[in-house]
């Protein structure tokens, strides 16, 4: 969450979902040891995209932010469904090839950072009067 001092909020959510994209492939198609170190860096990932969603999502709309929580956590349920979709894929196919369904949700969230239009950026820190005050010292 420091990375929403210094960059937008859509960039991190971006780079964090690409980082969950890559770190998942390669926990699916890596080796042992790297699974081991893929699939929890999955969730480090993972962390921090909520609250940025939820961020994006009260900052994109001027009214009715109860019913848009409402909406949004009755939505967070529905990813109860995604290990029931993942075991039912995993009796017809194998899990290795079930969790490949893992990216269809992960491709949603990325395109979350890039069509959410926020009324205000979030504030973040001015380099160039970093780099001044750096230069003065």
């Amino acid at each position: 969450m420091i990375l929403l001092k210094f960059f937008n909020n859509r960039k991190v959510l971006a780079v964090l979902t690409a980082g969950a994209i890559v770190t998942l492939f390669l926990a699916l198609h890596g080796g042992t040891h790297v699974s081991k170190i893929a699939f929890p860096m999955v969730a480090v990932f993972q962390s921090s995209m909520w609250p940025i969603i939820m961020s994006l999502a009260f900052n994109s709309v001027t009214r009715h932010h109860e019913v848009l929580s409402g909406f949004m956590f009755t939505a967070a349920i529905g990813g109860a469904l995604g290990p029931v979709v993942i075991g039912n894929m995993g009796d017809m196919f194998g899990l290795g090839t079930s969790l490949h369904y893992l990216f269809i949700p992960l491709l949603v969230v990325l395109s979350v950072a890039f069509w959410a239009e926020p009324l205000r950026s979030n504030s973040t820190a001015d380099f160039s009067k970093i780099a001044s005050t750096a230069a003065n010292l």
